[in-house]
Parts: C-alpha cells; sequence; structure tokens
C-alpha cells in the first residue's frame, strides 16, 4: 500500500479484494468529524454486468440508461398533463401517426392500441 502527500492511501484494487475475502479489518486513524467514508464495492460488479451483457462497451449502457431515462420522464410528463389540464391523451397516440410511418408499429404497440 502506498500513501500519497495528502495522507491519502492507495492500493490495487485485486490486493484489496483479496484482502477483502480474507476479513481483514480496516482502522482508520485521525478521520475528522462528520467525515463521510465513502468505500466502492460495486466496481467490479459493474465490469462483470459490463463484460457479459455490454460486451465492455460502457456506451452501450449509458444509451440504454438515457433511453430508460428519457422514456421515464415522458411518461411522467404524459400524465403531468392529463392531470393538470383534465385532458385525455389515452389512445391519442394512434390516432397522430401516420400508417406510412415506419415507427407507427413502435407507437401503437407502445400506446396499448
Amino acid at each position: 500500500m502506498a500513501s500519497s502527500g495528502g495522507g491519502a492511501a492507495r492500493m490495487d484494487p485485486d490486493a484489496a479484494t483479496e484482502l477483502a475475502r480474507k476479513g481483514v479489518t480496516l482502522l482508520l486513524l485521525d478521520v475528522p468529524k462528520h467525515t463521510v467514508l465513502g468505500v466502492d464495492t460495486q466496481t467490479s460488479l459493474l465490469e462483470t454486468v459490463l463484460a457479459k451483457n455490454y460486451q465492455g462497451q460502457e456506451d452501450l449502457l449509458l444509451g440504454e440508461l438515457q433511453f430508460s431515462f428519457i422514456a421515464f420522464m415522458v411518461r411522467k410528463l404524459k400524465t403531468l398533463v392529463e392531470t393538470t389540464f383534465a385532458w385525455d391523451l389515452k389512445n391519442s397516440a394512434a390516432s397522430l401517426v401516420d400508417e406510412d410511418d415506419e415507427f407507427a408499429l413502435v407507437v401503437v404497440e407502445t400506446d396499448g392500441s
């Protein structure tokens, strides 16, 4: 374990994982009051998911998370508009889609029609 000038200790992640498996005890000295100690225990899990499901490409996971967030926000916005203005937007997406549109099937299926 190497220590930098600022008092922060650095350790090889593989060595830290091996020590954790063996049940090592961590003793922290001279920690200021109200200091939040953050121990990253999820990095290896994230790396496993990236390797298994996304071929190690972080951009694919990020894109999926962004799409999920946008879909969630659109649903919330629809609910907000319906409740605020007393509009009934149910089944309205299907009526707005041109049948020649290549995404028409996706909109109709998402709308539940």
